[in-house]
Parts: C-alpha cells; sequence; structure tokens
C-alpha cells in the first residue's frame, strides 16, 4: 500500500519535497489493509497535517541528537557512569547550565528555522493551487466567447487581487452577466456581419475604422476623377468648329 498512497500524496501535494511525503505514505501503510482504503488515507492527509509532523519528527531527532551527544561527552548511559568509577574519581565537570550557547537551544531554534521555512514553502503553493483555481473558475465563463474578448477579461483579471473566497465568489457573480451580455452581443455581431473575400469573419471580429476610411476615402477621389472615356474602344473624331 505504501507505493498507492505515496502517488496519490505526489498527485494532491505537488511541490512537496518527496522525501516528506515517503515518510508519511509509510506510517499510513502500516495501518492500510485494503485498496478501499488508500483514497481515505490520502484525502485525510492535510498540509497543516504535513507540518505538525514534520515539527513532531525534527523536535524528536533534535532530542534525541542532544541526549546522546550529552551523554558522550559525559561519558553517561542512560543518566548513569558508562565506565566504572575509579578510587578517587575526579569531580565530573559540572554541565552546562544553558543559556544562548547550549546546544540544546541552538537545535531549538534551528527547529522553529526550519519549521518556519516549511510553512513558508507550503503556504506559498497553498496559494498558488488557489489562485489557479480561482483563475480556471473565472476563464470557464467564456465557453463560446472570442479569444479577443476573453484576453481582454483576463487581462484585466490579472490585476486583481482577493481578499478570501468570498471576496472572490462575490465579484465573480458581478461579472456574469456583462460577460453573458458581451458573448451575446459579439454572436449577433457576427451573424450579421457580411463574411469578406477570402473566408468567414471570426466572431467578434471588427474591421479597423482606420483602414475603412482610407477604402472610403479613395473610392470617392477615384469616382471624382474617373474619365469617361473607356479604354480599347474607338473614339469619335472632334469636327473642327465652324468658321
Amino acid at each position: 500500500m505504501f507505493e498507492k498512497i505515496l502517488a496519490g500524496l505526489k498527485t494532491k501535494f505537488p511541490g512537496v519535497d518527496s522525501k516528506i511525503l515517503e515518510r508519511i505514505a509509510k506510517k499510513k501503510a502500516e495501518t492500510t489493509t485494503t485498496e478501499d482504503e488508500v483514497k481515505t488515507v490520502v484525502d485525510g492527509v492535510t498540509f497543516q497535517s504535513i507540518i505538525d509532523s514534520e515539527g513532531d519528527r525534527r523536535a524528536n531527532e533534535a532530542q534525541s541528537s542532544a541526549v546522546s551527544n550529552y551523554e558522550k561527552k559525559y561519558k553517561l548511559k542512560d543518566g548513569k557512569p558508562s565506565e566504572p568509577p575509579q578510587q578517587d574519581p575526579p569531580q565530573p565537570p559540572t554541565p552546562p547550565a544553558g543559556g544562548e550557547d547550549s546546544e540544546v537551544l541552538k537545535m531549538l531554534k534551528q527547529i522553529q528555522q526550519d519549521n518556519q521555512q516549511l510553512r513558508t514553502e507550503i503556504n506559498g503553493m497553498k496559494t498558488k493551487e488557489l489562485g489557479n483555481q480561482r483563475k480556471d473558475k473565472f476563464s470557464a465563463l467564456f465557453e463560446g466567447a472570442s479569444d479577443k474578448l476573453k484576453e481582454r477579461y483576463m487581462r484585466n483579471y490579472d490585476r486583481l487581487t482577493f481578499k478570501d473566497d468570498e471576496d472572490f465568489n462575490g465579484w465573480l457573480d458581478q461579472q456574469k452577466p456583462f460577460i453573458e451580455s458581451d458573448i451575446k452581443e459579439e454572436k449577433a455581431q457576427g451573424a450579421k456581419t457580411t463574411p469578406p473575400v477570402g473566408g468567414k469573419r471570426k466572431p467578434g471580429e471588427e474591421a479597423d475604422p482606420a483602414v475603412t476610411a482610407y477604402l472610403n476615402a479613395e473610392a470617392s477621389r477615384e469616382a471624382q476623377t474617373a474619365s469617361p472615356v473607356i479604354i480599347g474602344l474607338a473614339q469619335p473624331a472632334q469636327q473642327a468648329p465652324q468658321q
């Protein structure tokens, strides 16, 4: 079950270090016996549970390491001298009283820094994932719209920020009627427009006003200066004026 749980976690939490997910999958696999339970197990894992699990693990490792180093330094085992006492043994050195330079305190500080970094990374991934979900939800409103219309709305959307889901959903409800109206108007204009030579005009595609003005001006100029003579036909000779 380990491999199946790990695959599910990697899909659910892209970007999280694989070693972290492997440790969680290994622990969950110990109590998972059927494939039907895999989905339930994966669904039960959250970003917060990952943070808590990693924090506990690092705290335990730091504590074990600190105890081991202390026992090695003062030749202890389970709190007792690891070597038999000699006659007139010298006084054991006084253990450090603690403070800013103690090994345990340094390790605890490192754990706090590591946990803070992990929280920052996970919060960044959560923010990015939430942003993509909202953008996809907004993009879905443009079904049947032209790329030009969708681009215009999406360009404005990229400048916005939202306080929370309630703020986003309220804004989305306000935008729906405007988008639906623009799509209907765009389709109506596309149906009425005469297709240009060379193919049909895409929905929402409009002629450039500057080009239209230029063509109209050229047509008017030609109409005013056109010669009535038809090229290629013989013309009657002009009669000399009578004396």
